[in-house]
């Protein structure tokens, strides 16, 4: 007979980048619901100060376009030097967001974007890495 587990399986933290609220609130409250845990910043400086603190952050997902000089293209070659095996996917809705090399660990999906998929697009990189 297996086991009885006590615990539910534990999900892993994801950082949401976002400077537009009711977007960043969405795509959090859904991921929580989903059983991650989520932290959320408005710029890439917040993400940044989490980042450099050594929070605990397994994926990141952020708008390309975040309203300042730096954008989600400057937050993935920020953690693709400084935590490399962190994924990140990105999001715009731009017709044409500035390009950035994708690979295992760098993703992109178009806004507007169905949650189920940014869940899954995240699953799959965080497995992958």
């Amino acid at each position: 007979m297996p086991p009885l587990r006590n615990k539910q399986e534990v999900k892993p933290t994801i950082l949401i980048v976002e400077d537009h609220f009711a977007t960043r609130w969405a795509a959090a409250e859904y991921l929580r619901r989903r059983g991650y845990k989520v932290l959320e910043a408005v710029n890439v400086t917040e993400a940044l100060g989490l980042a450099a603190a050594g929070t605990q952050i397994e994926a990141v997902f952020s708008d390309v376009e975040l309203g300042e000089e730096q954008g989600g293209h400057e937050l993935a070659q920020w953690f693709g030097k400084h935590r490399p095996s962190v994924p990140v996917l990105l999001t715009s809705g731009a017709d044409n967001p500035a390009p950035s090399p994708m690979n295992e660990l760098r993703s992109f999906v178009r806004k507007p974007y169905d949650l189920t998929q940014v869940e899954s697009s995240l699953r799959s990189m965080i497995e992958r890495r």
